[in-house]
């Protein structure tokens, strides 16, 4: 009788449960990739409970050792005034979303040569950025600016 309970449930949510299969095979691909949160990265409750200035060096660092091998979601201009005190355009590495996410923000001259990076640590209603050095960070800096120049 056990063995039919799954069934009826089934039935009764009205759900074929073979349909989810392919959804499910692209959330672990898309997990694969590094485009969701990897399970290394998943917050634990302590980390919860912290706020995200508290966070961000840890994240960041943990992003700089992992930065030629990530994916990303997306990596796209931002338009100024896009965001309420916006002044500048940016351009952003989208690394991850949702509550947290982060990304990197790349801020251009006219000319496209960087002036500033930023990398982003974000939770519901709470933010924090760690600003990179170009000397410190030389890496990191002309891994992103070779971004930004290819676009």
């Amino acid at each position: 009788m056990a063995s039919q309970r799954p069934d009826k449930r089934k039935k009764e949510a009205g759900v074929d449960l073979r349909r989810l299969r392919p959804l499910l095979e692209t959330v672990y691909k898309y997990r694969e990739k590094g485009a969701l949160k990897q399970e290394g990265r998943k917050m634990t409750q302590a980390q919860r409970e912290r706020s995200c200035a508290q966070l961000v060096q840890g994240e960041f660092e943990d992003r700089l050792k992992e930065l030629h091998t990530v994916e990303g979601l997306c990596f796209d201009y931002v338009e100024p005034e896009t965001f309420t005190d916006q002044l500048e355009g940016y351009w952003r590495w989208q690394l991850s979303w949702g509550g947290p996410g982060d990304e990197f923000r790349i801020y251009v001259n006219p000319d496209k040569s960087v002036h500033r990076i930023e990398y982003w640590y974000l939770d519901w209603f709470d933010g924090a950025k760690v600003t990179l050095d170009p000397e410190k960070h030389s890496d990191a800096w002309s891994h992103l600016a070779d971004m930004v120049a290819c676009n």
